[in-house]
Parts: structure tokens; C-alpha cells; sequence
């Protein structure tokens, strides 16, 4: 052999060997059945650098990887069922390469079918295998893409994982199938909540507008859910009325409960839980006189109970009769210690007096009581922001909005401490803070046309930007939904006075005057001190109701 010749072939050698050496191994072997999400993982053994791995299903490209070890995310389920092959081919350094068939088969069970597949995906869920639910719930809507209860499913487990985005999409799908499901608005109405906590948290660009929009969301799907519910009873019959009451009173629809519960008590005159949860309703509605004219009633008879001497106590603070309120209280917790509505009543008194040393002892029970409702984690929120425990002060305000969406007082309470630290800040900073009190205001108001707090809070935030005209405009609709609170009177002629409404102003300030005339200061009020007053007296009793 010249030696041209074995130049030749010994350079044809090397590149046979170099192609030779890279070797492939793979964790996918043909005849494997596959499922759900998998990680084709490949290495490479080489004399020469491997450059390059491409994976390539059914003769597409599956993904490119460039890194050891090599992998190739593969979804089962966006694909179709049955036998596949995959192609891998290494590149390296030096210019050779390699390739290796793997024939498999995905089989996800779809013949199963989708109820099959959902309950998989509900018991995922009960274990908090969010990532498991997603996949048992996408095989149920690969068997039937429209299977309701399915799309709920992944809905729930991408909130588990928050992704917000998606979970709102695929529970809009489920409404859009199925517009009367109940449960689907109350999913989505939580995940609009917890995405309103997290971009807060986050402090994502633009958060306090997706906050506000996103609680703003949960507040209708959270309603539509309770309208639902109330649709659902049919008419109302004896045997109804009660949970129609009590699902119009969660929806804030106060006007709709205090008919239903006066088309009882108008007959039956001694059913003292009735009453009780009519005075509820009408100090809710800041109908005050008429709530007191039932209190008064029933001791005229004596037939009341804890619940009514606690309600009653609450009318006494909110007039600023201290020492009634507290006489009111001692009693109601005699006549019934264990009442939830005494408990909050008795919260409500301390805290709208400024003892929150008093009231934390109460609040604290109630949570190592084992007291989960809203009503309670309000309390605590307030407390824990009076004693400066910010932090936890959200985390028991979100606490809260996260059972019940329409719980307009929350908000207001935020906005009202948003407003105060606008009114301390600085001139360059007071731009910041007021926006977000007017965000909060704002979805009170979404959750409950009539929150009085909400329409007192706007007027003062308007009434600061220089926004005369509007700032009145919402003191005429609190002065129509809560006028006959004195805190309410006595914020709105300050705002009068500073839009020039002289008339308006002074009538406010009467008002004011004749409700509460141990707490309201003599003379027109400036707009702070307005708001001092308004810190001091303006929030509406959050209670149980009896």
C-alpha cells in the first residue's frame, strides 16, 4: 500500500472510530408506555465534546438541548395515544454524530373516561398533589374536553400552584358551559383573592390597580355565587327562610333580609332570635332609631336575651353613651357567655373606644378558641394593626376577605389606614397613599353599594386631591345610606365646608350634634379633623348575626 493510499484509509479510520464513540444513553428504552408529563434524560459518551442533543418526536422537533445531562421535557397528553418514536441525535465537537430509535407508546387511560379521571384529580387535591391534580384533570378533559367538574379541578390545582391566569381561564370555561354551577364562581371568586394577596406581596408593576381589580372580580364571582344560591331555594317557603335570611345577609342585600325576617316577627312576637337578627340587620343599615326601638321592645317585655343586651350595648357606643354600653355588656355576658354575637359585641365596644388592650384578650380567645370566621379575623386584623403589627394585621385582613369576598368592612378599615398614612406623610409622598385608600373605598363599595365607611372615605380622599365637587357628590350618598350616624354626619360637613356648601355643612353638623353629643367637637370641622373623627368613631359594628 503507497503511502498515499494509507494515508487515506487510516484518516477513514479515525472518523469511523470518532462516530463510533459517542455512545448514547437514554432512560427511555423502546417498548416503555408512557403517561403524563416525562423528562426524556440522555448522556453521552464521546472522545470529542458533544455539542448537541436533538430530540425528535414522530420525525418533529421535540426540543433542543445543549448541556449535560441532555433532556427533553415531554407532555404525554399533547400528544396522541398509541405507539411513537423518538429520534435522538448527538452532535459533536469534532463534526460526527450519532442517532438512536426508540419506539415507545403513550397511554394515559383516556378510555377510562372523564368522571373517572376528575375523581383521581379531587383526591390529588385533598392531598395538596397539585401537580398530579393538573395531570388527572387534563386526561379528563382530553376524554371530554367540556366535562365540567374536571375544568374546576384544574382550576383548583393551578390556584394550589398559583397560576392565577390559567386557573381563572379554565374556571371561566366551566361557567361558560355550565352558567347556574355555584361552586365554580366560589373557586374563582378565591383565586381572584389570591392573586390580589400575591401580587401585593410581590409588589408587581401596577399592583395596587391588578389588587384592586382582582379583589373587585372575586367581590362579583362571590355574589354570583350567593345569587345562585338563593335562586336555587325557589319561593320562599317556611322552610327556606331562614337560609334565604341568612344568604341575604352574607350578600350584604340587607333591605331583601329585614322583609324576610319582619314577615316572622310581625306574627310572632316572642321569637327573640328574630328580633335580635333584625336589629342586626337595621344597625347594619345604620338604622339606628328603629334598631333602638326594638331593643326597647323587647325589654319592655322582657323576653331579650345575651344577644339582645350585647346588640344593645353596641347602639349605646355608637352613641357615644359609654357607660350604658358598658352596663349593657356586663349583662350580656351573664345572660350568655358563649355567644359569638356577645364575644364580637363586646369587641366592637373596646375597640371603638380605643382599648385594644382590652380587646386583644377577647380576639385572642376567640382564635385559640378555635373561631374561624371572617367576623373574628376583622377583630384581629384591627388589633394587631392598632399595636403596630402590620404584618400580622394583613395576614388576619386577608384572612378574612379570603372566606367572604363582599366584606366590605375590611376594606374600608384599609383604606381608612391607607388615608391616615397619607395624612402623615409628607407633601411629595400624600400622592402615593391617597390612590390606594380610594382603591380600597372603591372595592368596598363594589362588595357593598351602601357601605356608609366607604362613601365617607371617598369623600375625604377626593376632598384632599382638590376634588370639591366629587368629594360632595359621595358625602350626599353617605349622608343617604348612613345619616343617621353621627360619625357619618359629622365627616360630611367637613367635606361640605370645604366644597363651599355652606347650607349642606351645617345641617350635617347638627345632625351630628343631636346623634352623639358627647363625642361630637363643638364648631365646623377642617378635613383633619374630620378624619381624626372619623378614626376614632367611623366603623360600622362587625357582629354575627344572632
Amino acid at each position: 500500500m503507497n503511502m498515499f493510499r494509507w494515508l487515506s484509509f487510516a484518516a477513514a479510520m479515525m472518523a469511523v472510530s470518532a462516530f463510533a464513540d459517542i455512545k448514547i444513553n437514554a432512560n427511555l428504552k423502546s417498548g416503555d408506555v408512557l403517561s403524563g408529563k416525562y423528562v426524556v434524560t440522555v448522556t453521552c459518551e464521546s472522545a470529542s465534546t458533544i455539542t448537541q442533543v436533538e430530540f425528535y418526536l414522530n420525525d418533529s422537533l421535540l426540543s433542543t438541548d445543549s448541556s449535560t445531562p441532555y433532556e427533553a421535557p415531554l407532555d404525554t397528553l399533547l400528544e396522541k395515544e398509541g405507539p411513537q418514536k423518538l429520534e435522538i441525535a448527538a452532535y459533536a465537537e469534532d463534526g460526527t454524530s450519532q442517532k438512536q430509535t426508540v419506539n415507545f407508546a403513550i397511554d394515559n387511560k383516556i378510555g377510562l373516561g372523564a368522571a373517572h379521571h376528575t375523581e383521581i384529580g379531587e383526591g390529588d387535591l385533598r392531598e395538596k398533589k397539585y401537580d398530579d391534580a393538573v395531570i388527572a384533570a387534563r386526561t379528563a378533559l382530553k376524554a371530554d374536553p367540556k366535562y365540567v367538574p374536571a375544568l374546576i379541578v384544574l382550576g383548583r390545582a393551578l390556584m394550589g400552584n398559583r397560576v392565577f391566569d390559567e386557573a381563572e381561564k379554565y374556571l371561566q370555561d366551566a361557567i361558560d358551559i355550565d352558567q347556574n354551577n355555584i361552586f365554580a364562581y366560589g373557586i374563582l371568586s378565591q383565586v381572584h383573592v389570591q392573586k390580589a394577596i400575591t401580587v401585593r406581596a410581590i409588589g408587581a408593576n401596577d399592583a395596587a390597580n391588578t389588587e384592586k381589580n382582582s379583589y373587585m372580580a372575586a367581590a362579583d364571582a362571590f355574589r354570583k355565587s350567593l345569587e345562585l344560591q338563593i335562586a336555587a331555594l325557589g319561593p320562599i317557603t317556611a322552610e327556606n327562610r331562614s337560609n334565604a335570611i341568612d344568604l341575604h345577609i352574607q350578600l350584604g342585600n340587607y333591605s331583601k333580609a329585614r322583609e324576610l325576617i319582619k314577615a316572622i316577627t310581625v306574627t310572632d312576637i316572642k321569637n327573640v332570635q328574630m328580633h335580635n337578627r333584625l336589629m342586626f340587620v337595621l344597625i347594619r343599615r345604620g338604622e339606628l332609631t328603629e334598631a333602638q326601638r326594638i331593643f326597647d321592645t323587647l325589654q319592655k317585655k322582657k323576653i331579650g336575651d345575651g344577644d339582645t343586651m350585647a346588640l344593645g350595648a353596641v347602639l349605646a357606643s355608637m352613641t357615644g353613651n359609654n357607660d350604658l354600653a358598658d352596663n349593657r355588656i356586663q349583662e350580656a355576658i351573664k345572660q350568655d357567655r358563649s355567644s359569638l354575637t356577645v364575644k364580637l359585641s363586646q369587641a366592637y365596644v373596646l375597640l371603638d373606644r380605643g382599648k385594644v388592650k382590652d380587646v386583644r384578650n377577647i380576639v385572642q380567645d376567640l382564635e385559640q378558641g378555635g373561631f374561624t370566621q371572617p367576623e373574628v379575623y376583622y377583630y384581629l386584623g384591627r388589633m394587631h394593626y392598632a399595636l403596630g403589627d402590620f404584618d400580622l394585621s394583613d395576614r388576619n385582613y386577608q384572612d378574612a376577605i379570603s372566606q367572604n369576598p363582599l366584606m366590605s368592612d375590611v376594606f374600608v378599615s384599609r383604606g381608612m389606614e391607607s388615608l391616615a398614612a397619607a395624612i402623615k406623610a409628607t407633601d411629595a409622598s400624600k400622592t402615593r397613599h391617597l390612590p390606594v385608600a380610594q382603591n380600597y373605598f372603591d372595592v368596598a363599595l363594589k362588595a357593598r353599594p351602601e357601605t356608609a365607611g366607604a362613601l365617607v372615605g371617598n369623600a375625604l380622599v377626593l376632598a384632599y386631591l382638590g376634588k370639591k365637587a366629587e368629594a360632595a357628590r359621595y358625602a350626599d350618598g353617605a349622608m343617604t345610606v348612613g345619616g343617621e350616624m353621627a360619625w357619618v354626619s359629622y365627616v360630611c360637613a367637613g367635606v361640605y365646608s370645604h366644597a363651599g356648601q355652606a347650607d349642606k355643612a351645617m345641617a350635617a353638623l347638627n345632625a351630628a350634634m343631636k346623634q352623639s353629643p358627647n363625642t361630637v367637637p363643638f364648631g365646623m370641622p377642617k378635613l383633619d379633623e374630620a378624619f381624626k373623627y372619623l378614626s376614632r368613631w367611623g366603623r360600622a359594628p362587625v357582629l354575627i348575626r344572632p
